[in-house]
């Protein structure tokens, strides 16, 4: 609850239990990647990072160091281009 509280996804935090041995059944238990907690973290992450941004230029500086960040806290790709839909304009 920690690491999600702190904007962490899904992959890193199962990441950083399996490094610190938790058993897999145990992680399985408790951590769910279909839960829809992620998604709302995701959105949270991305309204923080873009508070002064109407719309980011889809390949661009600003748009690559997000998806780049948003990949270091555990969020998949697919899960990255959902949450930025909104605010991509084409280039």
């Amino acid at each position: 609850r920690y690491r999600q509280s702190r904007g962490y996804g899904y992959r890193h935090i199962r990441q950083d239990l399996q490094r610190r041995g938790i058993a897999q059944e145990l992680i399985a238990r408790y951590l769910s990647p279909d839960d829809e907690r992620w998604e709302m973290i995701l959105d949270e992450l991305v309204m923080k990072r873009c508070l002064s941004v109407v719309k980011i230029a889809a390949g661009g500086d600003f748009h690559q160091r997000l998806v780049r960040f948003l990949q270091g806290r555990g969020f998949h790709d697919s899960e990255i281009n959902r949450a930025l839909a909104g605010l991509l304009m084409q280039a």
